[in-house]
């Protein structure tokens, strides 16, 4: 755990639930405060979340963007490290090369095949943004890498549109499985650097375990309109066996057990507790959560 003084941001006019630019050893945090344990919400879910990703994330081998618990005097909070650390590279998100896509298919008349049905509605500004939004799946979003690196070589190109969905659809099955709510385009991102581009860190997650809530936004395909289940149907339906089986292996891993044992680890290593409130309904709304992806599993296999 950090101890950090935040004395000198403060006098610069921060706000004291959230610290931007903090530097730590050469490094680039932002702190966020934690709430008092005796004012525990709901509202306060996505704090906590976020700590228990990350520890996934490293536990399972999924580059996420570094979150250490810190304090401040005799208060808790965040520190998020800042991951834009190569000089040279370009750093562009999904909502940008998405964009790029729809003005190709825009210019050449393509629009329709971003939609999963024909529309009327006219094509003004809120409208492209209608579409836009339902690009971010999986199916779209592989030919928008493809257009998007269309002057590489086609080795390359393949080598690189492969990679980056490769590790998408990971995160994609991460985000199922977790019930992350908030992985729109603009919460992914690639470096390019001159010889190479990947997939920056995983970050955002705190809008994870949205169990009453859960509508994802990245998804497998352009029909967005699929409720849950019947999104992870489809998903393990169409796909390869191989993504099938990362599917399949991530579950395996990631069992009520494993996020139990994860939050007491993070418990012991940062000699700080969770909300008894927060573990306990966690806890027990992902364990029915995980029996129902079961049900799902056993209803495609019936259906063989």
């Amino acid at each position: 755990m950090f101890e950090i003084d935040l004395t000198k941001y403060l006098k610069r006019g921060y706000k004291f639930d959230k610290v931007n630019d903090i530097k730590i050893n050469g490094k680039n945090y932002i702190f966020k405060l934690l709430p008092r344990d005796e004012s525990y919400n709901h509202n306060f879910d996505h704090f906590y979340n976020d700590l228990i990703i990350n520890e996934i994330c490293k536990k399972i081998g999924i580059d996420c963007c570094n979150i250490y618990l810190a304090k401040y005097k005799k208060r808790y909070g965040t520190l998020v490290e800042n991951y834009k650390t190569i000089g040279n590279a370009k750093y562009i998100n999904g909502a940008a090369i998405l964009r790029e896509y729809f003005d190709y298919l825009e210019r050449n008349h393509l629009i329709s095949e971003c939609l999963d049905e024909p529309s009327n509605y006219p094509l003004n500004d809120n409208y492209r943004e209608f579409i836009i939004k339902k690009m971010n799946n999986l199916e779209t979003i592989w030919d928008a890498l493809s257009y998007h690196y269309r002057n590489l070589p086609d080795s390359k190109r393949n080598e690189v549109v492969e990679k980056i969905m490769d590790e998408l659809t990971t995160r994609y099955s991460l985000d199922y499985l977790v019930l992350q709510s908030d992985r729109n385009a603009r919460n992914w991102e690639i470096i390019e650097t001159k010889d190479d581009a990947y997939l920056t860190p995983l970050f955002d997650n705190e809008l994870s375990f949205w169990f009453e809530f859960y509508a994802p936004e990245l998804k497998a395909d352009i029909n967005n309109k699929l409720k849950f289940s019947s999104e992870l149907e489809k998903y393990l339906s169409f796909s390869s066996e191989y993504f099938k089986e990362k599917f399949i292996q991530l579950y395996n891993i990631l069992t009520p057990e494993f996020l139990e044992n994860t939050i007491k680890q993070l418990e012991m290593k940062n000699d700080f507790a969770f909300p008894v409130m927060y573990k306990k309904e966690l806890l027990e709304n992902y364990n029915k959560y995980y029996n129902n992806v079961a049900n799902i599993f056993n209803k495609i296999e019936n259906k063989r």
